[in-house]
């Protein structure tokens, strides 16, 4: 039965060893490996493992992290074991993996890095598009808002000459009436003036008649 303190050395062992386990190459020398893990694992705390058993013990706990991750997503492959909830952080990582080579830890990067730059281009493309639109938007705007302004100019026009014209209107009314009341006055001046000329006629004959007949009364005497 394998103790905390056992566990915790094989997984160390294989962490440290893990790119030179990987280095070893065919299943003898890997096999190998795990005789030597198991042998420092019995020194140091007086046990027997054989290296089948360090490595059924490994593996296991990678299948019990597997099985905890598909839990995680939901998945109905997964189930939730003591190994799996006691190391499953620490195995998250898959530190047990082949390494990477240079030339493929280096085309890792270039495809990353393209990617980051077709990110970055595809985000300047989407943000000049959203300033262009923004300067369709409100050059738009503007027109609108000068149209709106003319047609305000036009009805402010409009109303002004409207205005202009009743004034004048009104004007004109006004001195037309001015007009007939002083054609009026005058009228009436016209005939008082002419009853006068008349009474003053009337008057003047009236006297010469007397005049006559008193020069004719002188004749008679």
């Amino acid at each position: 039965m394998w103790t905390d303190d056992e566990v915790r050395m094989l997984i160390d062992e294989r962490k440290e060893g893990n790119a030179h386990y990987h280095s070893l190459g065919g299943g003898n020398c890997k096999r190998a490996w795990w005789i030597s893990t198991a042998g420092k694992i019995n020194q140091r705390f007086k046990t027997v493992y054989t290296g089948r058993q360090a490595s059924e013990k490994f593996h296991g706990i990678v299948k019990d992290c597997r099985s905890m991750e598909l839990s995680i997503i939901k998945d109905p492959r997964g189930k939730i074991t003591r190994n799996g909830e006691r190391y499953y952080l620490e195995f998250r990582n898959k530190f047990w993996k082949k390494p990477r080579l240079q030339f493929q830890r280096s085309q890792t990067q270039l495809q990353r890095q393209r990617s980051q730059t077709q990110q970055q281009q595809q985000q300047r493309d989407q943000n000049r598009q959203y300033r262009d639109r923004d300067r369709d938007q409100n050059q738009d705007q503007d027109q609108d808002q000068k149209k709106l302004l003319s047609q305000q100019q036009q009805q402010q026009d409009q109303d002004q000459n409207q205005e202009d014209q009743d004034q004048k209107l009104q004007r004109q009314q006004q001195q037309q009436q001015q007009d007939q009341q002083r054609q009026q006055q005058q009228q009436q001046q016209d005939q008082e003036q002419e009853v006068v000329q008349i009474f003053e006629e009337e008057e003047g004959g009236s006297q010469s008649s007397l005049a006559s007949l008193a020069i004719w009364e002188i004749d008679d005497d």
